[in-house]
């Protein structure tokens, strides 16, 4: 009895055990198998960083392959938490099928449903890698994506950080695209699925950040040296026609225009107005070399006629502003 009684329980549990991996299987081809090589160049070493969760699931996405937690690779085929371009296609499956148990399932079902409503709440993304091509990020920010993508990795070094509504590539993309088209607040609002406090935040913070140590590191006239300028950005012919064989720093000053819109203060409106363009603008006074690299920008100054290009250098001069 005793006995009889051991084989039906061990019919019930080899029956339990059937169901319960007939149900979990799913074959998946698999790579990253082992911890002490890069899943991408096969190079061993100690300078391994774990693959993070973003990166193992966009390669799912693109190539459906799993890699395995904890898999490493070298830090140099990751950029944003996803692997680079170069990097994702020299990445190839060691296995031709893997056993993949429930809790795996269920953390990529999880992470494809929630990427699936951060897309649905999201219309423009600056985060997901491929969601906007080079085109796009040139006609909303002006910058390319390659200057684009220097920028917000120069930015995420500092002490800008994500917050629970947008990340730092949200928030320069947000800064830049205000610049660029000069959209309502309210607009942007909608274009980014962000509140209109949100859309201010941002700005605001972006513009601190970059005013504070972005910008002094590539404009003004102390973030380049009067040898650079005569060594890499002066042309020979600007040398020698104006040179005369003492190699001057040659700098070429012109005031350039931003249109405004028309300001309900009449002080500040009758300043404002050009009578050369018929129009409410400001004049900022461009200083750059023969070549068109752009050493400093100093103004804003107003367009009437008490300002023209003379009298902002005059006043440059005498009152030997550097500041931007």
């Amino acid at each position: 009895k005793g006995d009889d009684e051991y084989d039906v329980i061990v019919k019930h549990i080899k029956a339990q055990v059937r169901k319960l991996l007939t149900s979990e299987l799913l074959i998946l081809r698999l790579s990253g198998g082992g911890h002490s090589q890069c899943v991408v160049c096969k190079r061993r070493g100690p300078k391994l960083v774990v693959v993070p969760t973003n990166a193992r699931f966009n390669i799912f996405l693109d190539k459906l392959i799993i890699l395995t937690v904890g898999a490493r690779c070298c830090p140099g085929h990751l950029c944003n938490d996803i692997f680079l371009p170069d990097a994702l296609d020299r990445i190839s499956h060691s296995q031709s099928s893997s056993i993949f148990n429930r809790t795996d399932l269920m953390d990529l079902i999880t992470q494809i449903r929630d990427m699936a409503l951060r897309g649905s709440k999201r219309r423009i993304d600056f985060d997901t890698e491929n969601a906007l091509t080079s085109s796009d990020i040139l006609n909303l920010t002006g910058l390319s994506k390659e200057n684009f993508n220097d920028l917000c990795s120069i930015v995420q070094k500092g002490n800008l950080r994500d917050s629970r509504t947008r990340s730092v590539r949200t928030c320069i993309g947000i800064f830049l695209t205000k610049l660029k088209s000069g959209l309502s607040n309210k607009l942007l609002s909608t274009l980014f699925n962000l509140g209109k406090d949100s859309v201010r935040r941002a700005i605001a913070s972006a513009r601190k950040y970059l005013s504070e140590n972005f910008v002094p590191s590539n404009l003004g006239f102390n973030h380049i040296s009067r040898e650079e300028v005569i060594t890499s950005h002066t042309r020979p012919l600007a040398q020698s026609l104006f040179g005369k064989g003492m190699y001057p720093a040659i700098i070429v000053a012109d005031g350039t225009y931003i249109y405004i819109q028309k300001c309900s203060q009449f002080k500040f409106q009758r300043k404002c107005f050009s009578m050369h363009k018929h129009r409410p603008l400001v004049k900022p006074m461009v200083f750059v070399t023969t070549s068109g690299y752009i050493i400093s920008v100093i103004g804003p100054y107003f367009s009437d006629g008490k300002n023209n290009d003379a009298q902002i250098m005059k006043h440059i001069i005498q009152h030997d502003i550097r500041r931007i």
